[in-house]
């Protein structure tokens, strides 16, 4: 699914909320850790430098409201995420620079920072994140969604 994002809006929420040191969740070079700690927060996932001649550095902001949370990640290095099916969450993301090739089911959308990009918990999915790509995240649980 294609949404125009506002940068004003995406910006100030960015500042307000996911710079401040005390939503640092956590700083990496590690790939096996960078993976382990971002699994918490959305869920098990592959994840690979797309190139040997790079190098992790990753960080991740992160803001829980029960079934609504917001995070911030970028990785410092091109990568590839496959966590196949969301299964209980939606998963809104949107890139406060850099890019994010996207395939969701059999579509496939280059997100960057003027199209975000909704992921549904029922179709297979794969990522590749460009080396500055920052991204912010809403990931809404399904219970909350099909509560409204």
């Amino acid at each position: 699914m294609l949404m125009s994002t506002s940068t004003p809006a995406s910006a100030g929420l960015h500042r307000a909320m996911l710079v401040a040191p005390t939503r640092q969740l956590f700083a990496s070079r590690d790939v096996q850790e960078t993976r382990a700690l971002v699994s918490r927060v959305m869920k098990p996932h592959a994840l690979n430098i797309a190139s040997g001649r790079q190098s992790l550095d990753a960080r991740m902001h992160h803001l829980g409201f029960g079934d609504v949370s917001i995070s911030r990640l970028c990785y410092g290095a091109e990568v590839q995420i496959e966590p196949g099916e969301l299964e209980d969450f939606f998963l809104v993301m949107m890139p406060l620079q850099g890019r994010a090739q996207v395939r969701s089911g059999f579509d496939t959308l280059e997100s960057q920072p003027d199209v975000a990009s909704v992921i549904s918990p029922h179709l297979g999915t794969a990522m590749r994140w460009s080396a500055d790509c920052d991204q912010l995240m809403v990931r809404i649980a399904r219970p909350f969604r099909s509560a409204c």
